[in-house]
This record gives C-alpha cells, structure tokens and sequence, in this order.
C-alpha cells in the first residue's frame, strides 16, 4: 500500500464525492488484467448494472485503442471504468468518446486548474505534448428490452514523482506526464476518481452536446497544426481544424477540400510540437 491517504483508492470516499442517486455502485479491486474487460464481464453476468465505476489499484493486461498497453502503477496512476446506459441514436453513441473526453477536461480544468488538452479523438495530453491519460470506450449492444451500454475506460496518471525512474517502462520515459504536475490545486486520487466518474455520468445523461465544437476547441490539441493520418491503408497530410458535432475530425487537406474522420489516428508533425 502507498503511504498517505491521498495515494489510497477509497469507494466511500468516491461514493461521498459524487451524487449517490447517479451511480448504482463502486467497485475497488487491488488488481485486475482491465477494468473495462472485467466490468464488460460482470454487466454481462448480470453481477453489476449500470451506472457503476469499476477501478483497480493495479492493471496487468491494461489496454488504450489499437491494442496498446497502458502503464499503471498502485497510487501514482488511476485506472477506471465507467459502465453508462446510452441512447441508440448513431449520432449520440459516435460523439460520446469525444463529449466524455471534453467533460473530464472541463472538470480536471474547473476544479484544478489543470493546464490539459483533449488529442482527438481519446488522449489527455500536457501542453508540452506529453501524455497523462488515455481513454477507451466498448459499445455492449443491448437486446430484450435492456439499453446499450458504453463502457468508457480511463488511464490517467495521478503522481509519477512517487515512483523511481526503474518503475516506469523505458519506452515512456520522457513522454508522459501527470495530471498533479499540470494542476495548480492539490486533491486526492480519491477526489481525481470523483471527478472523472461523474464527467463520463454527465457526459451519458446527454444525447448529444450542442456546444460540442465551441467546447472541444478549449482543449483542441491538434487545433491549426499538420497531422498525418491514414485511410484505407494510404497515408496523406492535412491541417486539423476541429471536430463536427458528432465529433468527428475536420482535417483541411492541401487543395482546400475537408475531409471527415470519424475514427484512426492523426499524427503530429514533429515541428509542430
């Protein structure tokens, strides 16, 4: 256990901090393989429904988009999963990626005055373009009268000065960062825990956000710069320029026309960070 209340994960405590008639339950595990493949089990064993928060103080087998592993070490990282009923509507369950990310940077930003900015379509990054959190969202279709559910993942990195330069995986070292460093205010990872939860809760009480454009600029990473991205295998360039309001990426390309993405990756040019 890491010493000081502040690095112990509490589901009272969590429980305390949020709306109680917003989340039917609060699991804390010591370790898990993923939080998002372990809640995906126990919705569909019927154990837990939803809303509820599964968090563990330790991932094993933790996992972003693309199928890359996400670091995760008890009390210097928070890994939780929030399981959501959605509306079926196409449009509500394609922005809800990009509305969770736009709440939970909202709050961090309210509440703590974290300097943070949204990476379309699912990375918290530092304004000197390092990574603090990463997220994650599973459609669960629902059938027979249950409703879809999302369940939407967040690795976000709580204090790594309490870790040892060996603790950390030699391939990040110098590309990541934590959500204290970026903050002017001091809270818990208890409080941290509280704020995320309740944002994704938000941001599923919504069926779209009408301010989605205007807001997802606060936090726009890639606003203005030259990105890489591919599509059906071919790679091209363009200038980011937002989202729509579905949340999907508005990339000018060189001959002024826009293109559309709604889901892979866009790569910033190295003179650009």
């Amino acid at each position: 256990m890491i010493a000081g209340k502040e690095y112990n994960i509490d589901a009272f405590e969590i429980s305390r901090l949020l709306d109680k008639s917003a989340i039917n339950d609060i699991l804390v595990l010591d370790e898990a393989g993923s939080t998002n493949t372990v809640s995906i089990d126990k919705l569909k064993s019927g154990e837990l429904s939803p809303p509820f928060a599964l968090i563990a103080k330790k991932q094993s087998a933790g996992h972003g988009r693309l199928g890359r592993r996400w670091f995760s070490a008890e009390g210097a990282t928070l890994c939780v999963s929030v399981a959501v009923p959605v509306d079926p509507s196409a449009k509500s369950i394609e922005s809800f990626t990009v509305r969770a990310g736009v709440s939970i940077c909202e709050k961090l930003s309210n509440d703590f005055s974290a300097d943070i900015f949204l990476k379309w379509p699912n990375d918290i990054y530092s304004s000197e373009g390092k990574k603090i959190a990463g997220m994650l969202a599973e459609l669960i279709l629902g059938g027979n009268g249950s409703p879809h559910v999302i369940v939407f993942g967040v690795g976000i990195n709580y204090d790594l000065s309490i870790l040892e330069a060996k603790d950390i995986p030699e391939d990040i070292i110098g590309t990541v960062a934590d959500i204290k460093s970026v903050s002017r205010a001091d809270f818990t990872i208890n409080e941290l825990a509280a704020a995320v939860i309740g944002s994704v809760l938000r941001a599923s009480r919504t069926l779209a956000e009408p301010d989605l454009i205007r807001n997802f600029g606060r936090f726009d990473w890639l606003k203005g710069k030259e990105v890489s991205f591919s599509v059906l295998g071919m790679s091209e360039n363009g200038v980011a320029r937002g989202v729509d309001e579905s949340g999907r990426l508005l990339l000018e390309l060189p001959d002024g026309s826009t293109r559309i993405l709604n889901s892979g990756e866009a790569t910033t040019h190295k003179n650009n960070i």
